[in-house]
């Protein structure tokens, strides 16, 4: 079963757990992988307050109850030296009852039973010695984090009362929280993916058969479950399925390489397919699928926003419009329609929030106006944008001619059709025997191939003409060869961004030829959106 437990461990904390499953002891593997495990949950799953206060407790009564051994402390020789920590030898090592001013320790049948303090003011606390093995594992988690905590448990405990206790207890899971932070995902983002699969195994849908359809009832079960993390906007639910997905996925790969399972086509020979591990739900795009989540360095939203800074080759506006695509490239294709209701429908949603908080009677008024963008104008909307990206291409050419000829003339010699590039190349092959070309002599050499060939001429000018057009910020003068690789590291952004863009249109362009019509497809959205943004926003929320 495909699960995101795990998902964001660090490699510290994983070679923590590792060392905790190879640890050998007295009486051979020294903790047992049930316990481990169990303490692996506490652990990744944040849930380990409860547990700590139990360790505590024990080692309260180790400390008090149990007689000095020379040359290591009570704690030492419990969980080190005598390896205490089976129900049988924890039985032992408390075999005598114990009285003193602390208060008393004694061993039942069933638990080890403990009363801190004197009189009515005592307080009671029984473990099973059942539980001692999880413990001891925990006890050796807390020591591998920080072991100064363990003589800062020897002097606190030793005597000590059951606010030395609870105050010993929240250092150990302060030390803890604050190791985590740097080891695991927020708490948060671990607590959405759980519901995301949570709602999956109930759904009995796998991350695989994932489609649209079910990303949209995912939206409207959990805007319905008072249980649920805020999931009101559609963008957050389709950003944390997507995200859960990923993780899932992730998962499964580490997982397959921790049981150092092999990667390939026999499967009833313990063989993982990395296609069916990483990508089985996107078709032709499987083979591309592993190296784009666990491998490839993709360009972050933060990195397309700095388009929009100097030289200004983006828009805000154009940049926003972008960001999901940048993010989720991965999946734009598999949740196209997806990523459409994202465009239209959530930005419908962003201004009934703005309505929200201005008045009931805006509200009102913008709840009965659905989007008048329909999917046919969001085509439209792409093929803008793609036009706009050619177009801050063109100019980036026109200043790479000047700052980096070599780079800009290879650019510009692969847009030519191949029928064009032949005469081209055998006038640059005559031209290498004769001279090696240096930096400065790709100036000449572009010149001279605009002023042969009409075709590479016609892409020269183009490049100028858009430059001039253009009053944006870093283009309105060329810039000195110093900032050729700010200019040529934006270059390649763009043309990766108008890929992506020309992509994208190309896939909303067959799900309109094999939908047969994108109007029908809207107009059922608009009825559930309405329908469900009426729900959250409507008379009885509005005011």
């Amino acid at each position: 079963m495909s699960t995101t437990a795990g998902f964001g461990v660090s490699d510290s904390l994983r070679s923590i757990f590792a060392g905790l499953s190879q640890a050998q002891g007295r009486y051979g593997q020294k903790y047992s992988d049930k316990d481990i495990n169990k303490v692996k949950q506490y652990i990744c799953c944040r849930n380990y307050s409860k547990a700590s206060l139990e360790l505590v407790y024990l080692c309260w009564a180790i400390i008090n109850a149990c007689p000095a051994r020379r040359g290591a402390t009570q704690l030492e020789a419990f969980f080190w030296l005598d390896e205490a920590h089976n129900p049988q030898r924890c039985r032992v090592a408390f075999s005598q009852p114990w009285q003193g001013e602390a208060g008393q320790v004694a061993i039942t049948s069933d638990y080890l039973s403990l009363n801190i303090g004197k009189g009515t003011s005592s307080k009671s606390f029984n473990i099973s010695p059942a539980r001692v093995g999880v413990l001891a594992v925990l006890m050796e988690f807390i020591v591998t984090v920080d072991p100064s905590l363990l003589s800062k448990l020897q002097s606190d405990l030793l005597g000590g009362n059951d606010k030395d206790i609870d105050q010993v207890a929240r250092l150990i899971q302060q030390t803890i929280y604050q190791f985590l932070k740097d080891h695991l995902p927020e708490a948060q983002i671990q607590t959405r993916y759980r519901y995301f699969e949570n709602w999956l195994n109930t759904q009995g849908i796998s991350p695989t058969a994932l489609d649209d359809n079910h990303i949209i009832t995912f939206w409207q079960d959990a805007c319905a479950d008072p249980q649920a993390q805020s999931y009101v906007l559609y963008a957050t639910a389709l950003f944390d399925a997507l995200d859960a997905v990923s993780a899932m996925q992730i998962v499964t790969s580490q997982q397959a390489v921790s049981f150092a399972a092999s990667f390939g086509q026999q499967a009833e020979q313990g063989e993982v397919n990395p296609e069916q591990v990483l990508a089985s739900q996107f078709n032709d795009e499987q083979g591309e699928m592993l190296q784009t989540l666990a491998f490839a360095d993709v360009a972050t939203y933060d990195e397309v926003k700095t388009l929009c800074n100097m030289p200004k080759c983006l828009t805000q506006e154009e940049a926003e419009w972008l960001q999901p695509l940048v993010a989720y490239a991965t999946y734009i294709r598999p949740f196209l329609l997806s990523f459409m209701r994202l465009q239209v429908f959530a930005k419908w949603q962003s201004v009934l929030v703005q309505a929200k908080r201005k008045s009931a009677a805006t509200l009102k008024e913008k709840l009965a106006e659905p989007p008048v963008q329909a999917y046919a104008m969001y085509q439209l909307e792409i093929a803008g944008l793609a036009k706009a990206l050619e177009n801050t291409q063109h100019c980036l050419q026109h200043v790479l001619l000047n700052i980096e000829p070599e780079y800009a003339c290879a650019e510009l010699l692969q847009q030519l059709p191949t029928e064009q590039l032949k005469p081209i190349g055998q006038w640059l092959a005559e031209h290498q025997s004769h001279e090696s070309y240096s930096p400065e002599s790709w100036h000449s050499l572009s010149k001279q191939l605009s002023l042969q060939f009409p075709p590479f001429r016609q892409l020269c000018d183009l490049s100028a003409q858009a430059f001039k057009k253009n009053n944006k910020a870093g283009f309105k003068q060329l810039p000195s060869s110093e900032q050729g690789d700010i200019y040529l590291a934006a270059f390649e952004q763009i043309t990766s961004l108008q890929k992506l863009t020309d992509a994208h249109g190309k896939a909303v362009e067959q799900l309109a030829e094999t939908s047969g019509s994108l109007s029908r497809i809207f107009a059922s959205d608009v009825c559930i959106f309405s329908h469900r943004f009426n729900t959250l926003y409507g008379d009885h929320h509005a005011s």
